[in-house]
């Protein structure tokens, strides 16, 4: 739970959004989390909105901005 005037900071590896990286990261994503059990096509992004969260702010970070640091809140009506 999170106040209404709460901060939700996400530091996530996400999927790259070039068209050929991506798929190829879909691709061997089946394997890599077989391996290593972690997801590395996350859209994270897309999943803070469908949540009913508000980006406020978005740092693209390490290799072909593979990382987000990303700093959301509550919408105006605090639903989350």
């Amino acid at each position: 739970m999170v106040k209404s005037d709460g901060k939700i900071l996400l530091l996530e590896h996400v999927r790259i959004d070039t068209p050929i990286i991506g798929w190829i990261m879909d691709r061997l994503n089946f394997m890599i989390v077989r391996i290593v059990d972690a997801n590395i096509n996350r859209r994270t992004l897309d999943n803070v909105k469908a949540a009913g969260l508000l980006i406020e702010g978005i740092e693209h970070l390490g290799p072909m901005k593979m990382v987000k640091r990303v700093i959301a809140r509550p919408n105006k009506e605090g639903t989350f």
